[in-house]
This record gives C-alpha cells, structure tokens and sequence, in this order.
C-alpha cells in the first residue's frame, strides 16, 4: 500500500471521534505534505484510550476499507462495535483536566488546582450510587450554581470554571454524573440519562438550602448537553437560569458530524453504516436511540433563561450548533462567540468578556 494512503487512513483514524495519531505517524506525515498540525487538530480522546487489542483490530479494518472497491457493511459494524463502548461505558475518565491555549491558560489551571486543594463537602444520592462535591460560599447566600462537567471529565475538574461562580458569590456543586468515575451505573448516555441526575441534584440543593434558594445549572460540552436536556425533565421551580458552554444539539448529529470529518475515500454509506452499529448497541444495551439524545428538543420547549457560550474555532463541537439551539430556545437568550476559542476553552481566550457575561445575564434573573 502507498504511504501516501496509509497516512490518509491514519488521518481518518484521528479524525474519527476525536483519536489522536501516533507521533511516530505525524513525524511520516511532514514529509508527505500533509501537516502534523491538521493531524492534531482534533486534540486526545478516544482512539489513545482503546485497549492495545482495539486499536490494532480499529486499524486494520480501516486499513481493509483501503483495499476494497466495494466496502461491505460488516467492517462498519465491526467499528461501531468497537467505538460504541468507549462512549457509551464507564471506559475513559480524564485525570488531569488541564486546558492549553488563550491568555488566561494559566489562570483557568491555577484555578483548577484552587478548586482541587480548596475543602469541600462531599454529597450523596441514593446511598452512595452518585456523589457531588459542595462548596459553601464564605458570604450567606441563598445561590448555589450546579455545575456539571463534560464526556469523561470529573467533578474535581471544575475549578476553572467554579471560580468565576465562587468569586459572584454562588455556593457550588459540582456532581459527578452517572457512568462517570466512581459511579455506581457503568453506562453513559452523553446526557439523556445524566439529565435526570441534574434534577435529583437540584432537588439535594433544595433539601439542603429550601425552596427559597435560587438555582444556576450551568455545565460544558457534554455538561452543557445534559443541563439543556434536564430543563424540561422536571426541575423544581427555583431553577432561575441555565449556561451551557459548547454544547451539542443531540447524540446523533454530534456523531454524525464526526464521522462527516472522514476523508472522502470512505463514502456515505459507509458513514452511515457506522452510525447505524453505534445506534443499535446503544438500543440493545440502554434502550435508548442516539436520536432520542437531545438537547435541541428540549429547549424548543423550555421557558428557563438560557446563556450560550461557543468559542468560534471549535471542531469538535461545531460552532454552528450553539447557533441552532440559539434560535430554537423558546425562552429569554443570549448567545455568546469568544473569538479563537476551542473546545471547551472560550474561558481560557477570554475569561473578562466570558465573566463580564456570565454577570450581567444571571443578575437578571438570581437576586
């Protein structure tokens, strides 16, 4: 095979949901042209998270596409059989969560550490089976803001984000969704069923500060998703307000869109078909489709105030999909774009304009 198509095949290894190439690929790939920048471009995920026997079976069948006229629809099941646990199971959980890139890079992760080292409150839902982390604020307040991390990510790996809440004077949960760290539930659902944890949690805040507390639900990219999912799934009525920063408009066009960022040698069908595999399992195994995955949905319903940020350079969750749930959001709204933003880094680029923000739109609806 020409080194010229097996560096095509690893560029839509990489592309494919957000896997990162071997180094040893990209320093091959200078030489034909094709730049190790455009190979990075899509940042770690899933593909460095495989198990050694995944990523040669993944490559392979990849590989085989290469090879094929007519490509048949086994090996499209066989991928999505493949990806379709490290999306949907308890398989990939980040341990760092520093961020790179904007002005404020330093202050974001000086800010995560704070959060990390600062004592807090460790709560609880249905004996153990979920836990959050509570951080009362030193001035009395009646605020709390449930704030609620991305695909993979953990509570402890908010402290970019807290700050900015802390420092408005919100006291701060940051729960740990299901099928996420040491929850007792093995399966994730990129929001649909984290939507109902997001209502047992405002329910904790009420339970703990009364029904008179005023409630934020805020969150990032799939935390983003699931807060706008949970706004018609029965909160209480002292949810003031919700921010959702990069979030997707539904499982299915986020996986769909994905899949769009395949090199043109793999035809639609194809796409389709991987689509499709990814689909049935998660029918078979929670029930569920990836179309029944959305946010867009629900916001066409809600009445609850919605902030939206997106920074405008973002290629894992496009741009443009903040721009849809903007328009189909049938309450009062306001979308915000950080220039030169990524994913989820539009407070790394520009925390001024993303806190000036943040304050004006949340003091219009939290005394």
């Amino acid at each position: 095979m020409k080194k010229e198509k097996i560096l095509m095949i690893a560029l839509a290894s990489s592309l494919l949901f957000n896997v990162t190439i071997p180094i040893s690929v990209t320093h091959a790939a200078s030489h034909e042209g094709i730049g190790k920048e455009l190979l990075l471009k899509k940042g770690a995920s899933l593909f460095s998270s495989f198990s050694a026997k995944d990523q040669k079976e993944y490559l392979r069948l990849i590989n085989l596409t290469s090879t094929l006229k007519d490509i048949p629809e086994w090996i499209a099941e066989k991928i999505g059989n493949i990806v379709y646990p490290y999306i949907f199971e308890n398989k990939i959980n980040d341990k760092s969560g520093q961020l790179t890139g904007g002005l404020y890079e330093d202050v974001f992760n000086d800010n995560l550490q704070w959060y990390k080292d600062i004592p807090k409150e460790t709560l609880d839902l249905n004996n153990g089976e979920r836990k959050g982390f509570y951080l009362k604020n030193p001035q009395k307040t009646k605020k709390t803001v449930i704030l609620v991390h991305g695909f993979s990510s953990a509570p402890e790996l908010m402290g970019g984000w807290v700050k900015s809440y802390y420092d408005m004077g919100y006291n701060v949960l940051t729960p740990e969704l299901s099928g996420h760290g040491t929850s007792t539930d093995t399966t994730r659902s990129l929001g649909w069923k984290e939507k109902d944890d997001v209502v047992e949690w405002a329910e904790k805040i009420n339970e703990m500060n009364g029904n008179d507390s005023e409630i934020v639900l805020a969150g990032d990219s799939m935390g983003a998703s699931t807060v706008m999912m949970s706004s018609t799934a029965g909160l209480p009525n002292n949810v003031k307000a919700i921010v959702a920063d990069c979030g997707y408009t539904s499982g299915s066009a986020e996986i769909k869109y994905m899949l769009n960022q395949l090199p043109g040698f793999l035809d639609e069908t194809f796409k389709n078909q991987i689509f499709n595999s990814i689909d049935t399992q998660l029918q078979l195994n929670q029930e569920i489709s990836l179309t029944d995955i959305s946010a867009i949905k629900q916001v066409e319903q809600s009445k609850i105030p919605l902030l939206i940020i997106h920074g405008d350079a973002d290629i894992a969750v496009p741009t443009s999909m903040s721009k849809e749930l903007f328009e189909a959001a049938a309450g009062e709204k306001q979308l915000v774009l950080i220039e030169g933003a990524g994913h989820p880094t539009s407070i790394l680029y520009d925390l001024p304009k993303y806190n000036e923000n943040l304050k004006s739109f949340l003091t219009k609806y939290v005394k």
